[in-house]
């Protein structure tokens, strides 16, 4: 009989490696991946893979569904996919996983060992329960992470926490208390931020305590200072050893000090401290009986990971609770129950061949029994209350697209954020000859989009401020004589003057007349180009944000078009648009790069008009600039401001 020639799949964000914890894990998973195919999304650490038989790298994040599957299908097709495991952080993965799902119909188990939707809202709802939906199984690293997203998305998910492969002897802690000599712990894991790091600085010192730093954590850029300046505040590097000899020297201290987050103004990850349980605690527990003290929020997950087993203490970062913490591990009575406890948890955080585990339970489409349960609540368990504070599933909703005829609503400008195929017959109705589709530069485009919402915005007509070199002849000529156009007379120096309100520099732009001795408010502003010009100067964006709020009637509102570049590797529109969006629209309903990628009719200007109106401006082919786009921001001052 021969050898079986399928292939498990393995979806990550990154190399499969020892740099990160992810990659230690699955390594862990699976100490046999040969016959493992791993498809990333991007190469972090130069390529450096060591782990399964065959590698592939997809870029995706800037490629619409149909462009991913195309480039998927032939990655796939060169293997016989028989499993698939994903390990999603970035959209893509959860782009990769679900058409891989589809494209292959092999069983899927989805393991979500970072947050990227719940508290970093970094990957859209619909992505995540596109993923959770079409997963068979799904599981989670620890139960606060099994019990948000159950929460939010209704789906069971089963816990796997970071277990350890094999059981190894445990090393007894042997430091003894009672000695005349300084108090020294040891370290591991990382500071995440400068001003955490400044704060452990001041623990060590003021609590008189020495800290030994194992691992690579000191070698993070956004620490300050030297490892001699440490030195001064009692916190000494000692670098990476191997695991039979960090173990041993874990062992010789009276607890370990493990980082951790604060659930505060400070904290700079909240996703991973809430929901994420660091692999290295169960490595401790597993391998010494050596107490923790963690150093952030008793709610962590970290954090309730240590007080539901009580193996450790969790403190602050205030020297006074820091230093009583400190003293409690020190105590013969307390140290000896923590050892106890430790002790007792640490065989069931072996899962020996793990990986199979994990291959049956997909099978069973539910987990297989396994000894580490019994030390974890039911993963639906609230986290004391923060359940009740994640937000419900956004749904992803058509957008209201206009039709010929149709009266004109706000929602029908924000359909125009991006411009689609299905918007061409209705801006064929304003009165402008259309050309052919392949013919179509931005410029038609805009004068159509312009004439479209002022007729369908502002019927009685109004004070227009035009903001731009760009001929506006056609919007007089198909605009009845009640709407009044106004420009600058000289652009160049209304931004000089720091785009200042005074009116001296705005004129009638059908008759160059000066705009009346007032300051200037317009029923809208609009703009096509010329914002590009301000480049990524923030304080000409702030400036241009005040003097449209300030000049937009209450009730008016303000459309700017820009032009935008879409390539595989890219998204680029000017900086002023991504300035003005948040300013002004914040959160709101407005079209995004990821609606972008789903939709089925992005309007994108052809090879042909490109080449003819644009190439010898730009100076690149079009493969190499990337498709052009037409969008739009559009907003309207409250009629109370």
């Amino acid at each position: 009989m021969g050898q079986d020639a399928s292939f498990d799949l393995l979806i990550t964000a990154a190399e499969t490696n020892s740099h990160h914890g992810v990659g230690i894990f699955l390594q862990r998973l699976f100490p046999d991946s040969s016959r493992i195919v791993c498809l990333r999304t991007v190469s972090l650490y130069g390529g450096e893979e060591p782990f399964g038989a065959a590698h592939h790298e997809l870029y995706s994040r800037f490629l619409t569904l149909p462009e991913t599957e195309e480039l998927l299908r032939p990655i796939l097709a060169s293997h016989k996919i028989r499993r698939i495991l994903c390990v999603p952080f970035y959209r893509e993965e959860f782009v990769h996983a679900f058409l891989a799902r589809q494209i292959t119909g092999a069983p899927l188990c989805t393991f979500l060992m970072d947050d990227q939707n719940i508290y970093a809202p970094s990957v859209p709802d619909h992505w995540v329960q596109r993923l959770l939906k079409g997963s068979d199984l799904r599981m989670g690293i620890s139960p606060e992470m099994c019990a948000a997203y159950q929460k939010k998305f209704g789906l069971p998910v089963h816990l796997l926490p970071p277990v350890l492969e094999k059981a190894e002897p445990l090393v007894p802690c042997y430091w003894q208390p009672g000695t005349d000599e300084p108090i020294r712990a040891a370290m591991i894991g990382n500071v995440w931020t400068a001003r955490r790091f400044t704060q452990l600085r001041e623990l060590t010192r003021s609590a008189n305590l020495t800290v030994d730093w194992y691992g690579n954590g000191p070698q993070a850029s956004w620490l300050t200072g030297t490892p001699e300046e440490w030195e001064a505040d009692n916190i000494f590097c000692r670098g990476f050893l191997p695991e039979e000899d960090l173990v041993a020297a874990l062992a010789s201290y009276p607890f370990v000090l493990v980082p951790s987050g604060g659930l505060d103004a400070d904290d700079d990850n909240p996703a991973f401290s809430r929901l994420s349980l660091p692999s290295r605690l169960l490595f401790l527990h597993a391998r010494t009986d050596t107490p923790v003290l963690l150093l952030g929020h008793g709610e962590t997950a970290a954090g309730r990971f240590v007080r539901r087993l009580q193996t450790g203490l969790c403190s602050s970062t205030d020297p006074a609770q820091f230093s009583r913490q400190v003293a409690r591990l020190l105590d013969p009575e307390v140290h000896r129950q923590l050892r106890q406890n430790i002790r007792r948890c640490a065989p069931s955080l072996n899962l020996p061949a793990a990986g199979e585990w994990l291959w049956r339970s997909l099978a069973a489409r539910q987990p297989e029994p396994a000894a580490f349960q019994r030390l974890f609540p039911d993963e639906a368990t609230s986290p004391d209350g923060a359940l009740a504070q994640i937000p419900p599933v956004r749904a992803f909703t058509a957008r209201v697209y206009p039709a010929p005829g149709e009266p004109f609503r706000d929602e029908h400008a924000a359909s125009f954020g991006f411009l689609h195929v299905r918007h061409l017959p209705v801006l064929a109705t304003i009165g402008q000859p259309q050309p052919p589709r392949k013919d179509i530069e931005f410029a038609y485009l805009n004068q159509a989009i312009t004439l479209y919402i002022l007729r369908g915005s502002l019927p009685a007509g109004g004070d227009i401020l035009f903001i731009g070199e760009d001929d506006i002849g056609p919007l007089l000529k198909h605009l009845p004589p009640t709407f009044r156009f106004w420009r600058f007379a000289d652009l160049a120096a209304w931004k000089k003057a720091g785009f200042a309100g005074d009116p001296k520099h705005i004129v009638d732009a059908s008759t160059g007349a000066a705009y009346p001795p007032a300051f200037p408010q317009f029923s809208a502003i609009i703009s096509y180009s010329w914002f590009v010009l301000l480049g990524e100067n923030s304080h000409d964006h702030a400036g241009l944000a005040l003097y449209l709020d300030a000049c937009t009637r209450p009730g008016g509102f303000n459309l700017h078009l820009f032009s935008g570049a879409i390539h595989p590797t890219y998204f680029w529109v000017a900086p002023a648009y991504t300035h003005l969006r948040q300013r002004f629209l914040g959160h709101a309903n407005w079209p995004d790069l990821d609606e972008l990628l789903l939709t089925d009719d992005p309007f994108v200007m052809s090879e042909a008009a490109y080449d003819r109106h644009w190439k010898s401006t730009v100076g690149k082919s079009y493969a190499d600039f990337g498709r052009p786009l037409a969008l739009s921001l559009f907003w309207r001052k409250s009629p109370g401001n």
